[in-house]
């Protein structure tokens, strides 16, 4: 029997990696015989690098800032065509800054720039750029920074370009000496534009820790910003699906840098041949750390979910938590929560490992 165990990762617990490891821990114990395969997956966002580096890829370790602007050690992934994979998560994400030291108006993606120059000056012939995961709402200012643009006040002073100050900007300089940038993907499935009623602010602004009453005006500040902007590129793309995205970085990256935006999971898939393994598998066997009305949006397990109906293989769900919706559920042959069964969702975050290989352990002793 062939099992291919292809995990997204279980946010803020475990890694796809982590999970995918602990599930095959599990299938082997129950089915000894059993071909397992590991194929963790990623649509862009953390765990983009581990997945597409996993195979033939190398990790480079490299100083950076966080969003806050604090220095702390950051990677990016190199693959053997000179591919750099870097993850905007890794240096400006919400999970490396304490919840009581969140603060989005005072937050940017300078960290990421550092990470894509030096993948650069590494002689990276192609950039790959995960977002999600991000603690910023800069609309890529900050990646923009880390190339030498420069934004001046109206007494011509350089302003730090965090949401904070994007009322004082009055100009945007280009760098003197710009780096010669390779092609630049995005790798999201976001599909916000950047700003309005579903952009950047409104929809993602509040969780990362917008204030209520604020998420007005930083709305019409990032209409601002993408104005001078958008004057300085002569492209602006506001109103572009994924422009939002990561807090506006696509917006960023897109304007500043001509990066081109394409599916994170159909691109990730595409790399780790996902389709192939799926077709050769009899079982199929995914998770991630919350299966419910987002997932159905397109996240990893549902797509997994609608590639092995495809071939008409068996898929079975291993969520930290899941959604009772009937829609949810019944993309899977069969779901199993790890919360649940005696089991509290403390408990479930605390020995995510051991609980995910006694789940997958007992459904197939069961149903061997």
């Amino acid at each position: 029997m062939n099992i291919l165990i292809c995990p997204d990762k279980y946010k803020g617990t475990l890694t796809a990696l982590e999970a995918a490891t602990a599930l095959a821990a599990g299938v082997r114990r129950a089915l000894p015989s059993a071909r397992v395969a590991l194929c963790p997956i990623a649509d862009g966002g953390e765990g983009t690098v581990e997945s597409l580096c996993s195979a033939d890829g190398r990790i480079v370790r490299c100083p950076a800032s966080d969003a806050l602007g604090r220095p702390i050690d950051s990677f990016f992934g190199k693959l053997p065509d000179g591919t750099a994979v870097i993850e905007l998560a890794v240096a400006s994400g919400l999970s490396l800054i304490p919840e009581a030291e969140r603060s989005p108006l005072h937050s940017g993606t300078f960290g990421t720039g550092q990470l894509l120059v030096e993948a650069i000056r590494g002689g990276a012939k192609r950039l790959l750029i995960g977002l999600g995961g991000s603690a910023t709402n800069d609309a890529g200012a900050g990646i923009a920074q880390a190339f030498g643009y420069r934004f001046l006040d109206a007494d011509s002073r350089e302003v730090n370009p965090v949401p904070a100050n994007f009322d004082r900007v009055m100009r945007i300089l280009p760098p003197n000496s710009p780096p010669k940038i390779p092609s630049v993907v995005i790798l999201s499935d976001v599909t916000n534009p950047l700003t309005g009623p579903t952009g950047a602010t409104r929809v993602f602004g509040i969780q990362k820790g917008i204030p209520s009453d604020l998420v007005e005006s930083i709305d019409r500040s990032l209409f601002r910003f993408s104005e001078l902007a958008g004057a300085l590129t002569g492209r602006n793309f506001r109103d572009h699906p994924g422009a939002g995205a990561a807090g506006g970085a696509g917006f960023g990256l897109m304007t500043f840098l001509g990066a081109e935006m394409r599916s994170g999971f159909e691109y990730v898939a595409e790399a780790i041949g996902l389709e192939r393994k799926i077709r050769e598998a009899d079982l199929v066997i995914t998770g991630e750390g919350s299966l419910d009305a987002q997932s159905a949006s397109g996240k990893g397990p549902w797509r997994v979910a609608q590639l092995a109906q495809k071939w008409e293989r068996k898929v079975v769900c291993v969520p930290g938590i899941a959604s009772d919706s009937e829609e949810v559920l019944s993309r899977f042959d069969r779901v199993i929560p790890l919360v649940g069964n005696g089991v509290t969702a403390e408990q479930a975050k605390r020995e995510a490992a051991r609980v995910l290989e006694s789940r997958i352990f007992d459904f197939l002793l069961r149903n061997r």
